[in-house]
């Protein structure tokens, strides 16, 4: 199987060269297609029906965006052509790539999707497959009240669905649509910041989906250096004082209060307060169903639980 994981990662890694380099909207729109027929074999398991059906869910919303793409695309080069003054075919293009990010109106997907992939495939999903398009986002698009509508929203349906959630993948994937309405908010204003709220988010991230357990549930097993390395890395996710998702948080939120809208401001830090209730709900949770033993940490294992813990400021 390994040299046909590899085949097809370099599709999804030539997929996003070709969107983030591409001179005209076409190759953008071949470039996430690379990227989607990539990763789309990655993620399927004809062993486990519940990833079947997370890849067929996948896999019918992407085509779904493929098609508004290219009705905004030809909708686009025909008021060119006319010489027309036509705004409608951008905002299909914005529709195009919510629907691949799955922010709102088309959030709906990612948590179904997330809920019946294995580890691995979320850590891509939540990472390299959002890279892209984020990007495309903030650069092929002006800042409008539509696109700020649509990020307030996202950070929100976030923020307040994500409290009811008892399932480890959920609850990430509702996070990340409260980081993501941080980032492409950031993209508007600063690159800089931007990429890197985007890599410290990814290196979080992909943390919290190594240490997971395979069980689905809040109740995560495991040695007491990965239970304090995961604990870190929730509680940085979440934005908790004083540890690096809050340093992420603090220096984009200088960024916003100078540039953006207060109302933006306002509610990315309510949609972060709420990430960080059902973050420490879930923390509690599953501390009052487990018990810390008297085991030594490593080296390594010391050095990532403290570099996770200090901020960057």
């Amino acid at each position: 199987m390994f040299p046909l994981q590899l085949f097809f990662s370099s599709f999804m890694i030539l997929g996003t060269f070709l969107m983030l380099f591409s001179p005209n909207y076409v190759s953008i729109w071949v470039g996430l297609e690379l990227n989607f027929f990539g990763f789309l074999p990655l993620m399927a398991d004809m062993k486990e029906t519940q990833t079947l059906e997370a890849s067929m869910k996948y896999f019918l919303v992407q085509a779904f965006g493929s098609s508004i793409f290219l009705t905004g695309l030809f909708l686009l080069t025909y008021s060119n052509f006319m010489n027309t003054n036509f705004n409608f075919p951008h905002t299909l293009m914005i529709l195009a790539i919510s629907v691949k990010l799955g922010i709102a109106p088309f959030y709906f997907w990612l948590p179904s999707v997330m809920s019946g992939l294995s580890w691995k495939n979320c850590i891509l999903l939540n990472t390299f497959q959002k890279f892209g398009p984020m990007l495309l986002f903030t650069h092929l698009f002006s800042w409008n009240s539509f696109i700020l509508m649509m990020i307030i929203t996202t950070s929100l349906i976030g923020g307040m669905m994500g409290m009811s959630q008892t399932q480890v993948r959920s609850i990430l994937a509702y996070s990340s649509l409260v980081h993501m309405s941080w980032i492409l908010s950031l993209g508007f204003y600063s690159l800089c910041y931007m990429l890197l709220y985007m890599f410290i988010y990814f290196i979080l991230s992909s943390l919290v989906f190594m240490h997971s357990a395979k069980k689905n549930s809040i109740r995560i097993s495991s040695t007491t250096p990965k239970k304090l390395s995961l604990l870190a890395s929730l509680l940085s996710l979440g934005g908790m004082p004083p540890f690096t998702g809050f340093s992420m948080k603090l220096l984009g939120l200088q960024i916003l209060i100078s540039e953006a809208s207060i109302m933006l401001t306002s509610m990315l830090v309510l949609s972060s307060l709420l990430s960080l209730y059902f973050y420490l709900n879930l923390l509690f949770s599953w501390m009052s169903q487990t018990s810390l033993s008297t085991e030594i940490l490593t080296k390594t294992e010391s050095v990532m639980i403290i570099t996770m813990s200090f901020g960057l400021t």
